[in-house]
C-alpha cells in the first residue's frame, strides 16, 4: 500500500510541475496580434502597471493621441500606449506595440533574443520587408525583418542574432 501511495504522490508532483512549467512559459509567450506574456494589446496603462509594476522610465510624445512609451529595463520589455487611439476614430486606444530585448520572452516556435537569423527564416520563411539600419548613424548595421501576417519586426545584430522582437496590434 505504501508503494502505491508514493507512486500516486509522484504522479501528482510531476503533473503539478508540468502545469507550473507551462504557466511560466505562457507568462513569457509572444503571441502575434494578441500580446506578450500577460500584457495584451488594447490594455489600459493601469492594467499594464498591475501586471508589470511601475515602469522604470516613461516617454511622452507630443502627439494629439496622447502617446507614451513605458519601459521596464530590468524585465527587458517596453510598450507603446495611446490614450485616444492610434488607428482612427473608432480605436479606443491602449497598448498598441510591445518590444522585448531580454530572455525569457519567446514565440511559440522558440524565437527569442539570441536566435539566429537562419533559424528565424527556417521557422517563419522570408520576411515581407527587410531593412538595414545603422542606429544613431554610427557603429554596426542592424537588419530588421518584418513579418506582416504576424505583425512582428525582428531585429538582428551584425552577427545575425536576434536582439529585439517588436510586436504590433492590428490596426
Amino acid at each position: 500500500m505504501r508503494l502505491k501511495t508514493v507512486g500516486v504522490a509522484l504522479v501528482v508532483l510531476l503533473a503539478s510541475g508540468i502545469v507550473a512549467a507551462r504557466a511560466v512559459a505562457e507568462s513569457t509567450l509572444i503571441v502575434p496580434r494578441q500580446g506578450v506574456g500577460d500584457v495584451m494589446f488594447g490594455m489600459s496603462a493601469a492594467d499594464v502597471y498591475r501586471v508589470l509594476g511601475d515602469p522604470e522610465r516613461s516617454i511622452k510624445y507630443d502627439r494629439p493621441q496622447g502617446r507614451y512609451t513605458y519601459v521596464w529595463d530590468q524585465r527587458g520589455i517596453a510598450i507603446d500606449y495611446s490614450d485616444r487611439g492610434t488607428f482612427g476614430r473608432d480605436d479606443p486606444g491602449g497598448v498598441y506595440r510591445i518590444y522585448v530585448w531580454k530572455a525569457p520572452w519567446a514565440t511559440s516556435d522558440g524565437i527569442a533574443v539570441g536566435t539566429s537569423l537562419l533559424r528565424v527564416q527556417a521557422l517563419l520563411g522570408n520576411p515581407n520587408q527587410t531593412t538595414k539600419v545603422q542606429p544613431g548613424g554610427v557603429g554596426t548595421i542592424e537588419t530588421h525583418f518584418f513579418y506582416r501576417t504576424l505583425a512582428l519586426w525582428i531585429y538582428f545584430n551584425d552577427s545575425g542574432i536576434v536582439t529585439t522582437i517588436d510586436a504590433y496590434r492590428d490596426p
